[in-house]
């Protein structure tokens, strides 16, 4: 697991604003063939909150299956509710052929 916080302090003949971006990054391993990545971001300007999840199966060498889920909650209104921006949920394969 990893957290990590950028902060910038921009001074800029328009104006000053401050930017920030948390992440957080979390890896678990069920198995040596299966295992989880997770990912949550979020940034104070953009009022956006951003999830990326993975599920990725590799049974032998050259074969892979992997599930994926985006999902982006946003405050429209900027009043702290959250709703949903978008989502979206794949399903892959991929196999290697080997001469």
């Amino acid at each position: 697991m990893s957290l990590h916080y950028k902060w910038n302090d921009l001074e800029l003949p328009q104006g000053d604003f401050t930017t920030g971006l948390s992440r957080v990054n979390s890896q678990v391993a069920f198995s040596p063939n299966l295992y989880r990545i997770s990912l949550q971001q979020t940034g104070n300007i953009c009022e956006q909150i951003g999830i990326n999840k993975r599920l990725p199966w590799v049974p032998r060498a050259g074969q892979e299956a992997l599930v994926v889920l985006n999902y982006n909650l946003q405050d429209w209104g900027q009043d702290n509710t959250l709703n949903t921006a978008n989502s979206d949920l794949s399903v892959k394969s991929c196999y290697w052929f080997r001469f």
